[in-house]
């Protein structure tokens, strides 16, 4: 299927009712391929697509039924990823384990979020979660530590409180 694109770098599979995609699917890929559209399909979980070196994976909405302990480990470069409109109602944080240093920007809004773990410090955008309480627990020192800066989010007017 992608004879002679091994160095394609995006693909963009979105709004193609795509109920599954099979392990190998981007094999050929894997060593080039940066950024993976797959927005707006029926699929139910993260494909487990074995993309180490993909930086951007786009699944908004997609039925999502969860992001659970395994659902990135395939992706460990990973720096962008998008969840927005997926009915997402929690976030485990072990999800992110294996992007703990890469994963810069997580998009959120349009979920169905109740709270956000205080284990999850990174850089957020909560404003269109349907967020009743938002417990963030946020270093002093977060800036020396290397850690990334949370965007915190009026919850009832969904605009930024920096």
């Amino acid at each position: 299927m992608w004879i002679g694109l091994d160095n394609l770098k995006d693909v963009d599979l979105g709004w193609n009712e795509i109920k599954e995609i099979a392990p190998d699917a981007f094999s050929p890929l894997a060593s080039n391929l940066e950024t993976l559209n797959i927005r707006h399909n029926p699929l139910k979980t993260v494909p487990p697509t074995g993309l180490k070196n993909l930086r951007s994976l786009f699944l908004s909405e997609c039925p999502l039924e969860g992001l659970g302990p395994d659902a990135l480990k395939d992706y460990t470069a990973l720096e962008t990823l998008d969840v927005s409109k997926c009915n997402l109602t929690q976030l485990q944080p072990e999800a992110f384990v294996n992007q703990e240093k890469s994963l810069k920007t997580l998009h959120l809004q349009r979920n169905l979020l109740k709270t956000i773990d205080p284990k999850l410090k990174r850089t957020l955008d909560v404003s269109k979660c349907h967020l009743t309480q938002l417990q963030l627990e946020v270093s002093v020192n977060q800036e020396k530590q290397g850690e990334h800066s949370l965007l915190l989010v009026d919850i009832i007017t969904g605009h930024s409180a920096q």
